[in-house]
Order: C-alpha cells, then sequence, then structure tokens
C-alpha cells in the first residue's frame, strides 16, 4: 500500500482484513504511518457518510505511543486528537 508500484484502492482495503507490519526502528515514524492511517479513514468515511453504524476496527501496539498524552499537550498546531475525531464516524480504535 505505502511502498508499491500499483495502488491499492482505499474501500478495498477497509473491505478486507488487513494486517500491516511496520519494521522501522525510528518510532516517530510509525506514529506518523499509523496518525496518516487513521487520519485517512477519518475524512473516507466522512466523505462516504458512513457515520452510524461501526464498520472498522483498527487494533495496534504500542497505542501508548500514539495516544500520548504528554506528546499531544506538547504539540504546538491546534489539530484535535484523532480519537475524538474517530469516534464522531463510528470508528473503533
Amino acid at each position: 500500500m505505502f511502498d508499491c508500484s500499483t495502488s491499492y484502492p482505499f474501500e478495498e482495503f477497509l473491505n478486507q482484513n488487513v494486517v500491516i507490519v511496520l519494521q522501522e526502528p525510528v518510532e516517530d515514524v510509525q506514529i506518523f504511518v499509523v496518525e496518516a492511517l487513521l487520519t485517512w479513514i477519518f475524512y473516507y468515511r466522512m466523505v462516504a457518510g458512513h457515520r452510524q453504524e461501526l464498520r472498522h476496527v483498527v487494533l495496534f501496539d504500542e497505542a501508548k505511543q500514539v495516544f500520548n498524552v504528554q506528546r499531544e499537550q506538547r504539540m504546538e498546531s491546534p489539530n484535535p486528537p484523532i480519537t475524538g475525531l474517530l469516534s464522531q464516524v463510528r470508528e473503533g480504535v
């Protein structure tokens, strides 16, 4: 999906059971990829109007790194935490 010559339609990606293995030694890159994927799902669901039922469950290891309160408090940008946005479209995290 991320490193391929042919793209994979996102709708098909969301309709499959998918396991993504990140073998990135840099923690910030792992966090970026997880947050980008969650944001991508959020905007896809918003545009598609999927807001009333649970359609996906996202599980990932080391969630404490992505949802780190201290890191969110240090952020200078006014972006809301992704968990609040995902709850609006009934996405399980």
